[in-house]
């Protein structure tokens, strides 16, 4: 899973939801990093690239193969992510402008 929060702080992570009661569980083993992903630290991500410019995530969208995500923005951009990288594969610009250009060629 990936969440984002309204200042464009990124999370990846999975949780195992078990409905059975253990007083012995950690409960710093329920929740992680999916093991599919290729990266310790958020810092290895272009993620953070959402909170650094103050850009707030509007929509995630995920590939039905599970290997790709798209992040709709407030700044008018989609951009499309490797799951297991985090890292940015595409970026797509849907502003105003770019549109009627795109649209004048």
């Amino acid at each position: 899973m990936i969440s984002f929060d309204s200042k464009g702080n990124a999370e990846c992570w999975q949780a195992d939801f078990s409905f059975e009661e253990n007083d012995d569980m950690d409960p710093d083993d329920e929740i992680g990093l999916p093991a599919s992903v290729h990266f310790k630290m958020k810092a290895e991500t272009d993620l953070f690239m959402f909170a650094k410019n103050q850009i707030r995530v509007v929509s995630v969208s995920f590939s039905s193969s599970g290997n790709a995500f798209l992040v709709v923005s407030d700044d008018f951009f989609v951009r499309m992510f490797d799951f297991q990288s985090c890292k940015l594969i595409e970026e797509f610009n849907e502003t105003l402008e770019n549109v009627l250009h795109l649209r004048s060629v």
